[in-house]
């Protein structure tokens, strides 16, 4: 579990909880995406779209809410302070109380998060009590969880929020969002396009397709061989030109210096 940064408690409009943003921070951890969250919770699933894929499903035996002391840092000394809230214990066990938790800065919330749990973590009162509203909803199983934010020069935060507080406006964004996306890997599927590129023995990290306004299709490669090829954004003839061997994929060679 890594810290996140930029964290914060989300209100609806009449000051209720509706979750939490557990931020990011620019670390492995938080590049791996969520599968072993997804597989505890039972969401995930690329066949449904909306709501359906991120609501939870099931209960992970291994969420708990904690009561505990911890030091933070104030007035130039550590303090013992009182803290709740709940987190995913990771997968060898261990104690039910969170150990090593960093000292608080910067405010009195602390996120956690990385593929297979999360941790969040309050010493202000008011907090705590949202951070246990939202914990009493993870267990009715009336909770989303997702990636936010995203984007290739941006890491994704987590995201939990209760999922009867989600605006409808919500929801029917994210029911669009993976319409397209379905439809975005189906058009790439039937390309061809990366079968092409496995026979021709061009390897990637990855290859993210991400739709144009006017239809076409762009990719963000990260290929093996940088010494040889670059990380760009391609689009589909630039691929093509890449099996053959030609295009702005190719790395030049930096020319020798003559005396």
């Amino acid at each position: 579990m890594r810290k996140g940064n930029e964290n914060k408690i989300l209100l609806t409009g009449d000051d209720k909880i509706l979750g939490v943003s557990l931020g990011a921070d620019y670390c492995a951890e938080h590049e791996w995406g969520i599968k072993g969250l997804q597989q505890a919770f039972g969401f995930g699933d690329p066949e449904k779209f909306g709501l359906a894929r991120r609501k939870i499903t099931r209960m992970s035996p291994l969420l708990r809410w904690a009561n505990f002391k911890t030091k933070v840092y104030r007035d130039g000394k550590n303090k013992s302070v009182g803290c709740s809230g709940f987190w995913v214990k990771g997968w060898d066990g261990g104690d039910d109380t969170p150990t090593g938790l960093e000292e608080f800065f910067g405010g009195s919330l602390w996120t956690g998060w990385s593929e297979r749990d999360f941790g969040v973590f309050s010493y202000d009162a008011a907090e705590a009590a949202k951070l246990r509203e939202l914990y009493d909803s993870m267990l009715e199983l009336d909770v989303a969880i997702w990636l936010g934010g995203g984007g290739v020069f941006q890491n994704a935060g987590l995201s939990i929020a209760i999922a009867s507080r989600l605006s409808p406006k919500v929801v029917s964004t994210w029911e669009s969002a993976d319409g397209a996306y379905h439809q975005l890997k189906k058009d790439v599927e039937a390309s061809g396009i990366e079968e092409r590129l496995t026979k021709a023995g061009r390897q990637c990290y990855a290859l993210s397709p991400k739709r144009q306004t006017d239809g076409s299709i762009i990719f963000w490669l990260n290929p093996q061989e940088q010494d040889r090829y670059e990380t760009c954004w391609a689009t589909m003839q630039d691929l093509e030109d890449w099996i053959v061997g030609t295009g702005k994929i190719i790395r030049q060679q930096p020319k020798r210096k003559t005396k």
